[in-house]
């Protein structure tokens, strides 16, 4: 899982406080929260700052997994991370698997996928079509009812005795239905978890924008009811079926919600730090000055936290002077950043050759820059780390 280097958190009090009455109000239900803002506006680390307001919070950063499959699985593996009980999810999900062949490693654990391995392998190599279906879903049902009997009672009460058939012709026909089955198994898993029975959730999707697909329309059949979704809304419907949840959605902006879906979310955009905010942040990080000359710095940065975060990696390579500081001083954000790096490479070269090398990579670990810089030593990789724009896995 991706980490931002360690910076202390400050401001965003109003956004915490809601999310914290929020947790204290869904006990029966899904309250849906929205954050946007520009990018470096504070939107990543403020859901990491929320992360703590309760044991049973999980992120999903969409830019790190290219599909909601991805995405579903992670969210699950962090689940399972936390002691909760998601069967009904790992198992499906191994079934899925198995019938299309992605050789991901099994979820509901090794013995039970050899068994279905076992089970079902002789159908892989037939043709499926008419009466072939038909044989290959009462063979998965009698399979499911023996080795994973909480889905079995599960497929049942939403579809009947002759769930396989459906499952079988759904893989060939209709992928998008069963994406929504696995997500909907997955939703029954954690609401019926018996550890999180008197505990809310957090879910939070972090970069909710960066979904290219977003827009596409997928037919599902939530219940057995054909209708359509788009795919950022399938995520929204996902939590809505999680009684006991508050859900986060950030992104730069936040596509809104149809009419037809029933949902509504709370959005509120996020701006500038408040002065009071700037200046704890610039002490924290050890810049000095009075604070005439603070609130100037955080001026000059736009009161935007990525930017007092890099004018603060920039200091601790040696003090910059009024004449320094004002000089970085730019109508435009983007332009301000530019000057602070600039000012930065120019104290540290060592870090300097080391950026240009990293910024092709998203992420990055000690063995990866290794490679890219055979001579990295550690002490330059830890002031790789401590820098705000940089992401190690």
């Amino acid at each position: 899982m991706a980490t931002y280097s360690q910076h202390s958190f400050f401001g965003r009090t109003e956004q915490i406080q809601l999310v914290k009455e929020r947790l204290e109000q869904c006990s029966q239900k899904t309250i849906l929260i929205g954050f946007y803002g520009v990018g470096g506006i504070g939107k990543s680390a403020l859901l990491k700052e929320l992360k703590k307001l309760t044991k049973f919070s999980i992120i999903v950063d969409f830019k790190q997994f290219n599909t909601t499959h991805e995405r579903l699985r992670w969210l699950a593996s962090q689940a399972k991370y936390l002691g909760l009980d998601i069967t009904r999810y790992a198992h499906l999900e191994d079934i899925r698997n198995h019938f299309l062949s992605i050789g991901k490693d099994p979820i509901a654990g090794s013995e039970w996928y050899k068994d279905l391995t076992v089970w079902l392998s002789p159908l892989n190599t037939i043709e499926i079509i008419g009466t072939v279906i038909t044989a290959i879903g009462k063979r998965l049902v009698e399979f499911v009812s023996r080795k994973a009997s909480r889905l079995h009672e599960w497929l049942m009460e939403r579809f009947g005795e002759d769930y396989g058939k459906q499952f079988i012709e759904w893989l060939i026909n209709s992928p998008d239905v069963i994406l929504d089955l696995m997500m909907d198994a997955l939703a029954t898993d954690l609401t019926l978890s018996e550890t999180t029975e008197d505990l809310p959730f957090l879910l939070m999707f972090d970069e909710f924008d960066s979904d290219k697909n977003e827009e596409r329309m997928l037919e599902i059949k939530p219940r057995g009811v054909d209708c359509k979704v788009r795919v950022n809304e399938l995520w929204h419907v996902f939590v809505s079926r999680i009684p006991g949840t508050v859900a986060v959605f950030a992104g730069r902006f936040l596509p809104p919600l149809a009419n037809r879906i029933g949902l509504q979310r709370d959005d509120h955009e996020l701006i500038e730090l408040d002065i009071d905010s700037c200046i704890s942040l610039l002490r924290d990080r050890g810049v000095d000055g009075d604070e005439a000359r603070l609130q100037k710095i955080a001026d000059i940065c736009h009161y935007n936290p990525e930017a007092l975060h890099a004018f603060c990696d920039t200091w601790e390579r040696g003090e910059l002077t009024n004449i320094e500081i004002e000089s970085l001083r730019a109508d435009e954000l983007f332009e301000v950043r530019e000057r602070i790096w600039k000012k930065m490479i120019e104290r540290d070269p060592d870090t300097a050759g080391m950026l240009e090398l990293v910024s092709f990579i998203p992420y990055f670990s000690f063995h990866i820059a290794r490679v890219l810089n055979p001579n990295l030593t550690d002490q330059l990789f830890a002031r790789l780390t401590q820098l705000s724009c940089i992401i190690e896995v």
